[in-house]
């Protein structure tokens, strides 16, 4: 596999991965602002 195959791959992986979070966020919250609210604590959570 090239290594352009390589980064195409991993870049449709990233953009699933990110449409997939959304959904299911999506389920335990009611708007869009809180989508990304609740996004936003996940990812500050992983900097620590």
């Amino acid at each position: 596999m090239s290594e352009a195959a390589v980064k195409l791959v991993a870049f449709r992986m990233r953009k699933r991965f990110r449409e997939i979070l959304r959904e299911q966020v999506g389920q335990t919250v009611q708007t869009e602002r809180e989508v990304n609210e609740e996004i936003l604590a996940l990812f500050r959570a992983f900097a620590k």
